[in-house]
């Protein structure tokens, strides 16, 4: 009860005080903006239901970088204000946060950290996720180029950002940030679309209704059978990700498999804390913790064979069809 009402109090000063904070915080992102790209943004990336999220907790878990949590989420409208006052009352210490429900993290609490769509939406669109370049007009990337560099230049530090739609704008962030690093999580699509498929039940919709992100094909995919749709939009969300790291260079992408996250959760973390920044380090006192690594059958043998004949199908090692 405690913890539900310090939620809506937050909501609500997050809400009705933007009018008061918005003076302060365009402000202070004029002030800070200024600097130039002191550190970098790091964008986690992928298809739905590959581990994204367990990646994002343990990377913001372990390692010293900024990130939004669903404290600093609450004030999406006010994003610098809301990682200022995060960092002020939670501080900056390992968050122990590894549960998750369809990547939300409220059940850790505030300090879990969040995927905060609505700090996008107020720029972008909710009704498609793909956008290339020149497609959003350039007072909106600016104000979002803005905002972000502004928390990476006052704390100094790189910005981890889990944003699966990101996955679909790497063109748009190259007019945003030429020197974005992506971090492109893999798994196995038979068992990634297995996942989606249980997804959906769990969230009450059938398996033939969409759910999650929309490649640039969503409107031809929409119209396909379940089996079909769901390991095709696992394909083309991942194919715009590879075709569009050509804007990026090779150094600043790298791809990580689930499996061998879950085998070599340390190891992985590790590697990547060296990919972020060469000056990134381990929080004091943070521990990364053993994962459970279980593909296996979960839904019945029919529906489990059409997704296999799927997967088949496609080439998942050049992306061709």
């Amino acid at each position: 009860m405690k913890k539900n009402y310090k939620l809506s109090f937050l909501r609500r000063l997050a809400k009705y005080g933007h009018p008061f904070i918005k003076g302060v915080e365009k402000r202070k992102i004029e002030k800070y903006a200024r600097l130039g790209e002191k550190n970098s943004l790091v964008f986690i990336v992928g298809a739905p239901r590959t581990g994204s999220t367990i990646l994002y907790q343990l990377l913001t878990h372990y390692l010293d970088v900024l990130y939004i949590n669903n404290f600093a989420g609450l004030f999406y409208q006010d994003l610098f204000s809301g990682v200022w006052l995060s960092r002020k009352f939670l501080r900056d210490k390992p968050h122990n946060c590894f549960d998750s429900f369809q990547g939300d993290t409220y059940q850790c609490g505030l300090k879990g950290p969040a995927e905060c769509g609505d700090f996008w939406y107020r720029w972008l669109p909710r009704d498609r996720h793909y956008i290339g370049k020149d497609e959003v007009e350039e007072r909106k990337r600016e104000e979002i180029g803005k905002t972000l560099f502004a928390i990476i230049n006052r704390w100094d530090k790189p910005f981890l950002i889990k944003n699966l739609n990101a996955g679909q704008r790497m063109g748009l962030f190259t007019q945003i940030t030429p020197n974005a690093k992506f971090i492109f999580i893999r798994r196995n699509p038979l068992y990634a679309a297995q996942s989606i498929w249980l997804s959906k039940k769990k969230i009450g919709l059938e398996p033939h209704q969409w759910w999650s992100i929309m490649p640039k094909n969503y409107h031809d995919l929409v119209k396909l059978p379940a089996h079909r749709q769901i390991v095709r939009q696992i394909f083309f969300l991942e194919k715009q990700i590879l075709d569009d790291r050509r804007y990026y260079p090779a150094e600043n992408f790298i791809t990580v498999e689930y499996e061998e996250l879950c085998r070599h959760p340390l190891e992985t973390v590790e590697t990547l804390q060296q990919f972020i920044g060469p000056g990134v380090k381990a929080k004091e006192g943070a521990e990364i913790p053993n994962l459970d690594f279980n593909e296996t059958q979960k839904i019945n043998e029919k529906d489990f064979l059409l997704l296999k004949k799927e997967v088949n199908r496609l080439d998942w090692e050049n992306y061709q069809l």
